[in-house]
């Protein structure tokens, strides 16, 4: 893996990528493989779980816990939005509207 790691790093900086190795994580999914990842002598840190563009990675969820965070930030979105879908000012004048109509219609018809 060093040998890997190395080779990575080399090609980035002559394209002119710098690997920041303090954000650098490693996610290891499904593998046996216990040993450390280094970069430059500095070990890499392993996490369980990690955020990258509002998707979730999760060693043992895998994708089910991407799939939980959107239906909960989903349910978060709602109570704010309802005040946009439904202004209480719509429904004053719209029944405002309806009361006028129905008042005209009642001395006319008698």
């Amino acid at each position: 893996m060093p040998i890997k790691t190395t080779s990575i790093s080399a090609v980035f900086v002559s394209v002119g990528i710098n690997i920041e190795k303090e954000k650098s994580k490693i996610l290891k999914d499904s593998t046996e493989n216990t040993d450390v990842i280094t970069l430059s002598e500095e070990t890499l840190e392993d996490v369980e779980t990690f955020m990258y563009l509002g998707s979730v990675a999760d060693k043992r969820e895998g994708c089910n816990a991407d799939t939980k965070a959107r239906i909960s930030k989903t349910i978060a979105a709602f109570p704010q939005l309802k005040n946009i879908w439904y202004p209480k000012y719509l429904f004053a004048s719209q029944y405002q509207s309806e009361n006028t109509g129905v008042k005209i219609v009642l001395p006319y018809g008698a």
